[in-house]
């Protein structure tokens, strides 16, 4: 078993990563999205590999936004994550987990955003989701687990425990007071029905 680290390269730079932790013999699939805001050729490379040269056109049809401005200038996202939770507080050491965002576009026009998902403040995950306009949806983030509280975005999610087991549960056995357990009333009942047997045979009388 081994953790790989994939990184997607525009242009010679590394602008995405995603980790899968493999058994022997087992494949895995991460895909990347990836927004262009210019027109023009990009080369594309998924690590050492290259994937040839890409051309984005620009469409004047296209709507979709990154981000909108607040009353106050500020930029702010133009999806928002409304709610964020962990399907499991354990998670066996060396294995991914994954991480459940609830999010919203508030605006009225197609928009983007990659969300970050990080484990007591570092980055451990990311995603890029689209929605159309005013679209609620729950997206699943897959990670690679690490003990501590798990956010989306800064939304807190819960937190996660990675260890080997479980911590086992204790059980009490208790014995009842007197110890007349199964195996005695058994041979009671053996004894008795003996003593039954040998009283009939006593008081047959002899054949003529």
């Amino acid at each position: 078993m081994g953790t790989y680290e994939a990184d997607l390269i525009v242009d010679g730079e590394a602008v995405a990563s995603k980790r899968a932790t493999i058994e022997p013999g087992e494949f895995k699939t991460r895909s990347f999205d990836r927004r262009f805001d210019e027109p023009g050729e990009y080369e594309i490379a998924v690590g050492d590999t290259s994937l040839g040269t890409l051309t984005v056109t620009a469409d004047s049809d296209d709507t979709t936004a990154t981000t909108q401005a607040d009353q106050t200038g500020a930029e702010a996202p133009a999806i928002e994550v409304v709610s964020a939770t962990v399907p499991a507080d354990w998670v066996r050491e060396g294995f991914d987990t994954t991480v459940r965002a609830t999010v919203v576009n508030r605006l009225d026009r197609r928009a983007n955003r990659t969300l970050a998902v990080t484990v007591d403040d570092e980055r451990v995950g990311n995603e890029t989701v689209t929605l159309q306009p005013n679209q609620r949806e729950e997206v699943s983030i897959e990670f690679e687990a690490a003990s501590g509280t798990v956010a989306v975005e800064g939304v807190d999610a819960g937190r996660i425990e990675v260890r080997e087991t479980r911590t086992p549960v204790g059980t009490t056995t208790t014995d009842t007071p007197g110890g007349t357990g199964a195996g005695f009333g058994l041979v009671l009942t053996i004894l008795v029905v003996a003593a039954v047997v040998l009283g009939r045979a006593a008081v047959r009388e002899p054949r003529q």
